[in-house]
């Protein structure tokens, strides 16, 4: 990212070493995953339950109302898992 890149594509043999403590997956526009994947199986946030599976229709609008929307929604995924400290 400090190169100036917006995003980076990645293979599904290295998603391992990308992926986060919680993933949000958006799976709209023909985007498929293999669940059933051992690649998939193995990263530690979907060994414990941390994958949010975003609806399309919600999260691809994509306007400043709707991103702060996004962001507070986001957020309230996070709360309702994240135990209390």
């Amino acid at each position: 990212m400090d190169q100036g890149e917006t995003y980076k594509q990645v293979s599904f043999e290295v998603l391992a070493d990308y992926a986060g403590n919680y993933i949000f997956l958006d799976e709209s526009n023909g985007g498929a995953l293999n669940k059933k994947d051992p690649i998939w199986s193995s990263i530690a946030a979907v060994k414990n339950d941390r994958v949010f599976y975003l609806d399309a229709k919600r999260f691809w609008p994509y306007d400043p109302i709707a991103v702060l929307a996004h962001a507070e929604e986001g957020a309230d995924m996070l709360v309702r898992i994240v135990p209390d400290n």
